[in-house]
Order: C-alpha cells, then structure tokens, then sequence
C-alpha cells in the first residue's frame, strides 16, 4: 500500500455518513434513465459506466472517468444529468465511475477505480480516457491515474482535471487549531502532492490542469498555490495548469464551469 494512504477508514466511514447529498430524481428522471441509457455494473455496483444510447461514438474524443467529491450519493443520477447536457460535446457519451457509498475505505477506492480502469481499456480498446475529480474525487483520480502510470507502460491517458483539490488534508489545515486532529484521523490521506509530484517526473504534467474557486473556504487557493510551488522547485519543466474561478468550493463542480477547461487540456 502506498505511504500516502495510510489511516483513515474509520474516520472517512464517520464523514461519509455524516455528509450526504441526495440529488432528486422524480419519476421522469428514472424513466429517462432506463429508457436512454445502458448501465454495466462491476465489482458488486461498486462501479460502473453509463452510455447514453443511440450516440455514436468518436475515436478521436476521450472517454470520461469521473470522481464525485464527499456526499454525492447518487452519482448515477449526477452522471445522467452531466449526459444530457450539451455544453461537453468534447467527450464520448460514456461516462465510468464509483458508487462512493459501496465503499468504506478510501485505500479501497483507489483499488476499485484502478480496476475499473481496466474494465475500460478492455470494453473500448481504441480509446484515449480523461480524469475529472471534485474535491475528494480529485484524490481519487489523481492517485488512480499515479497507480495507471506505475503499472502501465504508456497509458491510454490524455488528461486530467482536478476540481476543488487539496495538497494533503494534514498540510491543508496546517495552520487550523484543527491540524493535530487531522493528522490523527487521516494521516495524510490521498496526498495529491506527492502523486502530482510523480507525474510531473513522468512527462504527464502538461496534461494536468486544476479549477479552484478563489473563494474556497475549505482548500484555500493559497495551499495550492504552495504545492505547486513545492512541486515545482522540484520538477522545473513541471506544466501543471491552475485557473481561479470567483466560486466556492461546490461552483466549480458544476458541468458548464468545468466542461471547457477539460476539453482545452
């Protein structure tokens, strides 16, 4: 198990409980969903793709894995509505990602969207794949994409996208009285510092661009601007993008705020 993930399970399980989101899905959603999309389930509905029906397919165009932040529960709807909507036509309409609530264990997590990466590269061999991750789905899909590159000679990789990110949760509250509890409870959990690090040593830096709202309250844009700085004295040729939006923490997630960025990487 990689350094950067040990600790935190019962912490995790305690906030996944403690912070959730339903989105509403009226009986016309449900309908629309059975009606117009193919769902394939792997690992006991711990993940899954989505493929709206009758949409061609382009080559030419990546195929989405997409990371929910802390508290979406039902991704499968949020997935449904990002596929309705026309402002990312620079995607396939097929869409792979993890039920959040199947999984209790965020070493697991990483585990699963690896294998479900896999799945992918076997169901649509001729395709190039993007990563999108909100808050602690920009953990999961940068650690994915680190354990993709490590075991992977030249990965089916084209970009990824990290929304509403974090360095390490422990250095993010470094100067909270909350520090030592963090510390404790997640032990540095999912430090994308270190994973963005190693694909910078890899040459995928180019490929890498983060949206942080300026008025996040929860990873302020001064820490990021410091991994990257860390980073960076590291790796001089080190491309990683950032653009600061005037959001919050949530804003950025929504579809028509980060689908134009993801398709200019």
């Amino acid at each position: 198990m990689s350094e950067d993930l040990k600790g935190g399970t019962l912490s995790f399980l305690f906030f996944q409980t403690f912070f959730r989101f339903d989105l509403k899905c009226d009986e016309a959603c449900k309908k629309d969903l059975e009606k117009n999309f193919v769902i394939k389930q792997y690992q006991t509905n711990k993940t899954f793709y989505i493929q709206k029906k009758n949409v061609p397919l382009n080559k030419n165009a990546p195929i989405l894995f997409f990371f929910c932040g802390l508290g979406v529960h039902d991704v499968k709807h949020r997935i449904q509505m990002f596929l309705n909507s026309s402002k990312c036509d620079c995607f396939n309409p097929v869409v792979f990602s993890l039920n959040l609530y199947a999984i209790h264990d965020l070493n697991k997590m990483i585990e699963s969207a690896y294998q479900l990466f896999i799945h992918a590269k076997e169901e649509f061999p001729d395709f190039k794949f993007s990563f999108v991750g909100h808050s602690l789905g920009s953990g999961i899909a940068t650690q994915t994409t680190r354990k993709i590159f490590e075991t992977i000679p030249n990965p089916p990789m084209k970009n990824l996208l990290l929304i509403s990110t974090y360095p390490n949760l422990s250095f993010a509250y470094q100067h909270s009285s909350l520090k030592s509890l963090i510390q404790y409870l997640f032990q540095n959990i999912l430090d994308n510092e270190s994973s963005l690090d190693y694909l910078c040593t890899v040459g995928f830096s180019d490929k890498i661009f983060i949206l942080q709202g300026k008025q996040d309250k929860i990873f302020l844009p001064s820490i990021i601007e410091k991994m990257l700085e860390n980073i960076k004295f590291k790796n001089k040729n080190c491309g990683i993008k950032v653009k600061y939006l005037d959001a919050d923490h949530f804003k950025p997630a929504e579809f028509e705020e980060w689908c134009k960025y993801a398709c200019e990487i």
